[in-house]
C-alpha cells in the first residue's frame, strides 16, 4: 500500500513539473560579441485570451557567471508574447553569462 501511494505521489510531482514548463524562448544567435544585438522572443503556448498570461511583465536577468554581477531588465507581455532587444555594450566584460526569464502576471 505504501509503495502505491509513493508511486502516485512521484507521478503527481512529475506531471506538475512538466506542466509548469510552458515558456518558449528563442534568441537570434547562440553566441554574442560586444556591439551585437541580443534579440529574444518569449511565447506562452498555453495562452488563451481568457488566460491571465495575456498581459504581464517578463523580467530578464543577465548574470555574469564568474563575477555574479546581474543586469535586470523588464519587458511587457501582450497577447502571450514578449519581444525584446538589447545592444551589448563594449563595457560588458568578456565571459559566460546566464540569461534568466521570470514571469510576473501583472504589468510593471
Amino acid at each position: 500500500m505504501k509503495k502505491i501511494i509513493l508511486l502516485l505521489l512521484i507521478n503527481f510531482i512529475i506531471k506538475n513539473a512538466k506542466a509548469s514548463d510552458s515558456l518558449i524562448v528563442t534568441f537570434n544567435k547562440t553566441q554574442f560579441q560586444k556591439g551585437d544585438t541580443l534579440s529574444f522572443r518569449c511565447n506562452f503556448p498555453d495562452y488563451t485570451e481568457k488566460d491571465s498570461l495575456s498581459i504581464g511583465t517578463m523580467h530578464v536577468w543577465i548574470e555574469n557567471i564568474q563575477t555574479n554581477e546581474i543586469w535586470k531588465y523588464r519587458y511587457p507581455i501582450l497577447n502571450g508574447i514578449a519581444i525584446g532587444k538589447l545592444i551589448l555594450s563594449g563595457f560588458i566584460p568578456d565571459g559566460n553569462y546566464a540569461v534568466n526569464f521570470l514571469l510576473q502576471k501583472e504589468f510593471f
